[in-house]
């Protein structure tokens, strides 16, 4: 791979090696997915990984994995000025009866609507209560169970 210049690098090289890691990605999880027993009744358990601690954390990471299998289901990568616009943590804001998350809670609303697009029902969700996580759920699948894990660290 012949990367030449910054410019030949972040127009060229980046997104190929991008679009190729989300092509493995995307068929890892389908693989995953398939081992799901009952798709009408998936338990999740849920969280978000930091680029590190604080309200200035530029990224993080959030993952659902099937609470049966303990495999990845979905996961969502939440960048700031790139696909998230606010805090990285925080309450809800109101603006025009709709609100704006934090950013854990924004990717725990993406992952619940790849899930339901993938033929998926969430049935119960765990999670660390650090988050908007149930109300996010709750946008894409309304009678959803909530389970608390209540440790230091569930996922990462």
């Amino acid at each position: 791979m012949k990367i030449g210049s910054e410019k030949m690098y972040y127009k060229t090289v980046a997104p190929d090696v991008d679009k190729a890691v989300q092509t493995v990605t995307d068929e890892f999880l389908l693989q995953c997915r398939l081992k799901t027993a009952d798709r009408h009744n998936v338990r999740v358990v849920i969280d978000a990984g930091w680029s590190h601690p604080g309200w200035w954390a530029r990224e993080c990471t959030v993952i659902g994995l099937d609470g049966q299998t303990g495999l990845p289901l979905a996961v969502f990568h939440v960048i700031k000025e790139v696909n998230f616009k606010g805090s990285s943590k925080g309450i809800y804001i109101y603006f025009n009866f709709n609100f704006k998350s934090a950013m854990e809670g924004f990717g725990v609303k993406q992952i619940m609507q790849q899930l339901k697009e993938a033929g998926m029902t969430v049935t119960q969700i765990v999670h660390d209560k650090d988050a908007s996580t149930m109300t996010q759920v709750m946008t894409v699948f309304e009678d959803v169970e909530e389970c608390l894990c209540l440790s230091n660290f569930l996922i990462f």
